[in-house]
């Protein structure tokens, strides 16, 4: 027996995980029910790009389960069901009995309730997934940047208009430890248009080294992935960057008062030998 429930801001918050996760991910989503709360990580088919998000189920406003469970509910489905714009008296129940094999989701809003049934399905969770999340989370990076939310959204709204749109462009992330600063480079491209923006540390944006090194960290990543995650970059409490040379790429972001985590790891992209 399942049976949690949340209100108000919290169902636009959810609704922006399941956005930024449909941008990641296809398929049936593992969802993990526990008493330490729901978690849901996930790895693309191209094994470029991880997620791993956990809610307390002190972010719920009623959370209530008999045993574990664990099952898979479509992405799409999801997105359909918070497709609307919730307001701010919104309450959504999701809960489901042993004996079925479906999920109801009671979605109540200005005293009018609507159910919808969402088809479980069986996850097979294998054994490389699970050592890849992990290694994800344990993965040790040696540049850690904190920055205030909007950050990320903020500087990549800086340097997108620079193509025309983001499919297969890079963008390259580097620190100099010498001058304490962050710089981001899109290009240039067949135009040669580029564009370079340079982020010094401040009272806002701390930039931690856990080495000694004297050497410009730098590493190439998608940009596409980046802006496929923007949209938790303005709702979040607090967001962390790490990166290393030639390593992926993990932010690390904090919502809903400390009670949602929400974890993704990019690969970088290799550099030509010959350039």
């Amino acid at each position: 027996m399942l049976n949690v429930e949340f209100q108000g801001t919290h169902v636009k918050t959810v609704r922006a995980l399941l956005d930024t996760m449909k941008e990641m991910f296809t398929g049936p989503q593992p969802l993990i029910f526990s008493d330490e709360g729901l978690t849901i990580g996930n790895i693309n088919s191209s094994k470029s790009a991880v997620m791993k998000l956990h809610i307390e189920p002190k972010f719920f406003t009623g959370y209530k389960i008999s045993d574990d469970a664990r099952f898979g509910l479509s992405i799409d489905n999801l997105v359909k069901v918070f497709s609307k714009s919730p307001k701010e008296k919104a309450t959504v129940r999701l809960s489901f009995e042993d004996a079925t094999n479906k999920v109801d989701i009671r979605y109540e809003e200005s005293h009018v309730v609507t159910t919808y049934q969402l088809p479980m399905h069986v996850i097979e969770e294998s054994k490389e997934n699970l050592q890849i999340l992990k290694k994800s989370i344990e993965l040790p990076l040696n540049i850690n940047i904190s920055c205030p939310p909007g950050f990320l959204r903020e500087r990549l709204a800086d340097i997108v208009p620079a193509f025309g749109n983001s499919a297969n462009k890079v963008v390259n992330i580097a620190f100099d430890p010498n001058t304490k600063s962050l710089c981001l480079k899109t290009g240039p491209d067949s135009t040669d248009f580029g564009a370079t923006i340079t982020i010094p540390e401040s009272e806002t944006i701390k930039i931690i080294a856990t080495d000694d090194t004297k050497d410009v960290t730098t590493s190439d990543y998608d940009l596409e992935y980046l802006l496929m995650i923007q949209k938790l970059d303005a709702i979040a409490d607090s967001v962390s960057i790490e990166f290393a040379q030639d390593r992926p790429l993990r932010i690390l972001y904090s919502l809903a008062d400390g009670h949602i985590t929400f974890m993704t790891l990019f690969a970088p992209i290799e550099k030509d030998k010959d350039s």
